[in-house]
């Protein structure tokens, strides 16, 4: 597939996926939704063709197969847990909030809090008493709260994010694979880290990197 193709395709998806996310979380301006996911989407893209182009010529068919079904599972997986956990989940706090894991939920919640405050950086350090103690995932989710989503919290823009660590760690399995153990398995691992149910909840989850319960 030819350099510009795959650009092309790239972009393409950037616009399905912020279209979709938009349609799902429809809270605030859908249109600053919208750019909001538009921007992350267009980010890991650039992170994964990246990734793929260091892979060059030595990367089958079936990787990049799998690397969009990790994206593809995980995403489909956080927006649908959105939305269905305030329903049908137990009648917890995160779980009404549309969070599986208590940690998860209250550090996106703070993260969100922060974003708004005046003084933002005190908000980011007490959190590490709170709900984050290195400091990293809070940091990153009010950041991106407040540059790109100001009008109103969007958890799904983290889970933009988790979705393409998971991608990436699929793409490092099979090189791993690859490298010991020889072309096939390095597939196989790979489908295996995309597929795998537990990597799969993770991975849309981990806030941070996602949406987590206790």
């Amino acid at each position: 597939m030819k350099v510009r193709t795959r650009w092309w395709l790239a972009l393409a998806g950037v616009v399905i996926v912020a279209t979709a996310l938009t349609l799902v979380d429809a809270r605030g301006d859908a249109l600053r939704a919208w750019l909001a996911y538009g921007v992350v989407a267009a980010a890991c893209a650039a992170v994964l063709m990246a990734a793929l182009g260091s892979v060059g010529k030595q990367a089958p068919v079936g990787l990049l197969a799998a690397v969009l079904a990790a994206l593809a599972l995980r995403l489909i997986l956080g927006a649908t847990l959105l939305r269905v956990l305030p329903v049908w989940g137990y009648p917890t706090k995160p779980q009404e909030a549309g969070y599986v894991y208590w940690d998860s939920y209250k550090r996106d919640t703070e993260a969100w809090a922060i974003s708004r405050m005046d003084e933002p950086l005190q908000g980011v350090l007490a959190a590490r008493t709170t709900s984050d103690q290195y400091l990293g995932m809070v940091s990153l989710s009010a950041g991106l709260y407040r540059g790109l989503s100001p009008d109103a919290h969007r958890p799904l823009l983290i889970i933009e994010l988790a979705a393409l660590a998971s991608a990436l760690g699929v793409l490092f399995t099979w090189a791993f694979g690859r490298a010991v153990f020889g072309d096939r398995v390095g597939v196989l691992a790979a489908w295996g880290m995309a597929l795998y149910p537990e990597s799969v909840l993770l991975g849309r989850l981990r806030s941070h990197l996602a949406l987590p319960a206790r």
